[in-house]
């Protein structure tokens, strides 16, 4: 695979890695960048990146709902400037959208909400005549919606971050349905939202993570801690290499510190720093006299790929 100024700077973006590390990394992993990222973090060149490229569009990503919080919906819609996005125009024409896609079950993607119609027109011609007005490119990016199973006692929360740059949507469920009535119920979805839109989980918890992702990361930290004894060993002669059964701890120590990191009930709580969500969860459902369950969220940025736990398929039914 050819390697370019493109694909470095991809997996310097990525990483945070210089350019001259970056290049060699690619080198030795023949172009491969989810190799290459590897590679760096072995060598100890580049953090556990948790979403991958930067966020450079400009637009708005809205989280709606609807009243009984049963069905949820989640749109991108881009522009050139962020002059642009805070005009009216283009904060009603994205409203309109979210709306259409939140009541509307046959949207299943952006292609079917295109071909909707509000005021005489559809999307794609009202989005024609913004780019007329406003002298910029508008695109319909993505578009995305929720509904709870029928039968199971669950409820959204939608929580929208600095003007529409994070949106994000969290589904939680509970053993009684009067709990969803009281409003101490609906600040824990709340109070996760802001964890999910704050700290980036990926998934809810361990269990939700992929079988292949976990033995790339157990990979990548071995590989780590190889390359830590050799250059102990290089630097010092006399170094005597730690017996597999301290390293085989220390393995797990870092996979724990992994798996804290990017799942969302192992997290800490961004207001309580020794506490982690779940300890948060359980303590703040007590006086409900029931237990809230996290079952899913998507947390979306602008110009990012969408970041949905992996649990969501389960949990949520999307479009339906």
């Amino acid at each position: 695979m050819q390697i370019t100024a493109k694909t470095i700077k991809e997996l310097r973006d990525r990483t945070g890695a210089g350019m001259v590390n970056c290049k060699e990394a690619l080198n030795e992993c023949g172009g491969d960048i989810e190799k290459a990222v590897d590679y760096l973090r072995e060598k100890g060149l580049a953090a556990t990146n948790k979403r991958s490229g930067r966020t450079t569009a400009q637009g708005i990503v809205l989280p709606v709902m609807t009243a009984d919080r049963k069905n949820a919906a989640i749109i991108e819609v881009n522009c050139e400037t962020d002059f642009v996005a805070k005009t009216e125009d283009f904060k009603n024409f994205v409203a309109h959208l979210a709306d259409l896609a939140l009541n509307d079950p046959s949207v299943k993607n952006m292609t079917d909400l295109e071909t909707k119609s509000y005021d005489g027109h559809t999307v794609a011609e009202h989005a024609k005549m913004l780019i007329a007005k406003t002298g910029e490119n508008i695109t319909l990016n993505r578009v995305e919606r929720f509904k709870v199973p029928a039968g199971v006692n669950a409820t959204f929360e939608v929580y929208s971050h600095g003007d529409g740059a994070i949106g994000v949507i969290v589904q939680g469920q509970a053993s009684k349905p009067e709990t969803w009535k009281n409003e101490a119920a609906i600040d824990i979805l709340h109070e996760t939202a802001l964890q999910v839109a704050g700290m980036t989980p990926l998934y809810v918890s361990a269990e939700n993570i992929p079988a292949e992702a976990v033995e790339r990361e157990k990979a990548v930290i071995s590989g780590q801690m190889k390359n830590e004894e050799a250059e102990k060993k290089a630097a010092d002669p006399d170094y005597k290499v730690r017996p597999d059964s301290v390293l085989a701890k220390i393995a797990e120590g870092k996979l724990n510190k992994f798996f804290a990191d990017i799942t969302l009930l192992k997290q800490e709580y961004f207001k309580e720093n020794k506490t982690t969500m779940e300890a948060y969860i359980k303590n703040a459902s007590k006086p409900l006299n029931d237990l809230v369950v996290i079952n899913s969220f998507t947390r979306w940025a602008l110009g990012e790929e969408s970041a949905k736990d992996a649990s969501a398929e389960a949990a949520c039914s999307a479009g339906a």
